[in-house]
């Protein structure tokens, strides 16, 4: 999505905080060529009628450029050392890793690592091995030009930026790498550049904050996650660690020893990039963050057997063993792996296939897999969150495309329309007949707990002997299933008891503190907003403006589990930085905010939030407002809160 959006001029994308620049760019040019031979119509309306088809291409183009990067490595490793067991050895580097073998067939930044580290150490061999490289600025040049790439692919790939300091041979090469590194990297970081306050702020986020992406305690490191994290790093990349144990011993016998060459100094530098690029992944935790340390494992394993290999030959034996030996045992895992994602992909497919073959434009309410792997639409409303300052014409596109679509995020617990967050309850009246797709490995719980779960949802308006709601089993594997559900709406309806409160901003309290309503004893609060300039209905509404940004309001006291809320406002501004916001005292149980549209009026258009309450409420309290973030003037009118609230004896 990110491609996409750059490929249509617009350099201010949601999506900075790897950067992931160069990975973007790349994309984007692809993107641009895809459409141009493939389809008549615009870049956004293809990628989003068929977005299939540009992943397909970009990960073509990724696994293409990993090839023909390996192929250089081994050219150049075998040029210099005149040895295919060397060039073959160097070639095995992404297979050190089994995080990494999956990686490289995605569209990802890690995957884009994979292609600057093969050529990054094409450069580091060429150059370890050269007679003379005092003068060679060149070098130096090189590995500021992949640094910098790296680094504004994926700020995780900071630790290896030390690590040149301990290859180049003097003080003019490593000036010249500092200088060019600091020029190239905003460079090559440019959407990041042009949004610098942000990223800054993301990455003071990840500094002080022990979570990871910014979340959590307001301290640096968490002993017992970072702890925790080491632990996943030794058992999940053992090949990665032994390399950097076996280097851990051979600096120890090189300090006593006290050599000083070339060669020494590179294998000090390299152990200490490995070190603190795994300290940095133990706060920040993912294993892919190690990719480029991973692949430098290889420059360990070589530079381990031309220190403790004193002939040619010993150094053939232990190359052929590790090109003999380590394939194998990673192959044993990828069958072993594999063999489960052909399971799944054949359940996913199936699924997917009878979606397209009986059930393509109905309403349907999605319950997602991990990202975005359950269907298109999930998968573009996810892609829409990191669209950016345009996310609108998006949203609209894929509204048109995929109409009455709706998710369920299980980690959330909530339920999402297109623009917002939205009520189960709302979902279930709009539609006498609603189609379910549940992904039952959404979440770590067995496949068939999870189901049942999500069906219980849908059974919680039945009674035992009379059902609102039919479910109609359609599609049922392994990993999938695909339900109908027939809902007699007008009863659904009438399981709840409805009150309405309506402030048309015309009366004012006499203490002036409240305005009134006509069908409610519920007060909106007067924040002295009023205003005769412009309105829908009457003669006042009310004026929102960057120093007044908070509306008219109202308090719901004693709210309970199962209460259903609707509200709707008209508002009149020239942007869209207008909110429909309903709060708890704790954000934790209850924060949505909505800017759905409804309708359009002679310039006004009417926003709705509908939620159901699923689970207590710190309180019992909810609060409804307007909140204004633009730099114009926005108008609010006819605020209308319907509040609903299940029937004694119904369910």
């Amino acid at each position: 999505m990110s491609s996409i959006n750059l490929a249509d001029g617009h350099v201010h994308i949601q999506s900075i905080e790897s950067p992931a620049t160069p990975l973007y760019v790349l994309g984007a040019i692809t993107s641009k060529i895809t459409c141009f031979v493939s389809s008549s119509d615009s870049l956004k309306e293809d990628f989003i009628s068929n977005p299939e088809k540009y992943i397909y291409v970009l990960r073509w183009v990724l696994l293409i450029l990993t090839t023909l990067s390996l192929f250089i490595l081994g050219y150049v490793v075998h040029k210099v050392s005149h040895s295919p067991l060397t060039a073959i050895m160097f070639q095995l580097a992404p297979f050190l890793s089994l995080d990494i073998m999956f990686t490289s067939t995605i569209f990802t930044p890690d995957h884009f690592l994979v292609i600057v580290m093969l050529l990054y150490m094409a450069v580091l061999f060429n150059y370890m091995h050269q007679e003379k490289n005092t003068d060679d600025m060149k070098s130096a040049i090189y590995f500021s030009l992949f640094t910098a790439m790296g680094c504004a692919t994926k700020i995780t790939f900071l630790p290896i930026v030390i690590f040149p300091f301990f290859i180049l041979s003097n003080t003019k090469q490593k000036i010249v790498y500092i200088l060019s590194t600091g020029l190239l990297i905003p460079l090559f970081a440019f959407t990041a550049t042009v949004q610098y306050e942000r990223f800054i702020s993301w990455v003071q986020g990840l500094i002080f904050h022990s979570g990871n992406y910014g979340t959590g305690e307001e301290k640096i490191i968490s002993s017992s996650s970072f702890i925790n994290n080491l632990g996943k790093i030794v058992g999940t990349e053992i090949p990665f660690i032994i390399i950097c144990l076996l280097l851990l011993i051979c600096v120890f016998f090189l300090l006593i020893s006290k050599k000083k060459n070339h060669q020494n100094r590179i294998i000090i530098g390299l152990l200490c990039t490995l070190i603190s690029h795994i300290i940095l992944v133990s706060k920040h935790f993912a294993i892919r963050y190690l990719t480029p340390s991973i692949l430098l494992g290889v420059l360990g394993i070589y530079l381990l057997i031309m220190v403790f290999s004193h002939t040619k030959k010993t150094q053939k034996i232990l190359m052929v063993c590790f090109i003999v030996m380590f394939p194998l045992l990673a192959f044993k895992k990828i069958y072993t792996i594999n063999d489960h994602h052909l399971n799944y992909t054949n359940s996913r497919n199936s699924a997917h296939a009878y979606l397209e073959k009986n059930l393509k434009g109905l309403p349907i309410l999605i319950i997602p897999n991990y990202f975005g792997s359950a269907t298109k639409e999930y998968s573009l409303w996810f892609a829409s969150k990191w669209v950016g300052r345009n996310a609108g014409e998006y949203i609209d596109d894929m509204n048109k495309e995929c109409p009455d679509s709706y998710f369920f995020i299980p980690e959330e617990q909530k339920y999402y329309n297109w623009r917002n967050e939205i009520s189960l309850f709302d979902i279930l009246k709009s539609h006498h007949v609603l189609n379910l797709y549940i992904s039952l490995d959404a979440t770590k719980r067995k496949e068939e707990a999870f189901g049942k779960e999500i069906l219980k949802k849908i059974n919680a308006y039945n009674s035992p002997n009379d059902s609102i709601i039919k479910i109609n089993y359609l599609f049922h594997q392994k990993y999938d299933m695909i339900c109908q559900l027939i809902i007699d709406t007008a009863r659904l309806v009438k399981t709840y008891h409805f009150n309405d409160a309506f402030c048309d901003m015309e009366r004012i309290s006499t203490d002036e503190k409240y305005y009134l309503t006509y069908t409610s004893s519920t007060l909106f609060k007067n924040h002295h907003l009023r205003s005769s300039e412009k309105s829908f209905s009457g003669k006042f509404s009310e004026k929102l403006t960057q120093e007044k940004m908070y509306g008219t309001g109202c308090t719901i006291d004693n709210v309970q589990v199962g209460d259903y809320f609707e509200a709707t406002i008209w508002k009149h501004s020239s942007d869209d930085d207008y909110l429909l916001l309903c709060t708890a005292k704790n954000p934790d149980d209850l924060y949505v905010a909505s800017n759905t549209v409804l309708e359009e009026k002679d310039g006004w258009k009417k926003i709705k939030l509908s939620i159901s309450v699923v689970q207590p409420i710190v309180g019992n309290k909810l609060n409804f407002y307007s909140w204004y973030t633009g730099n114009g003037t926005c108008y609010c009118d006819d605020f209308n809160l319907i509040m609903g609230r299940i029937k004694k004896g119904s369910k």
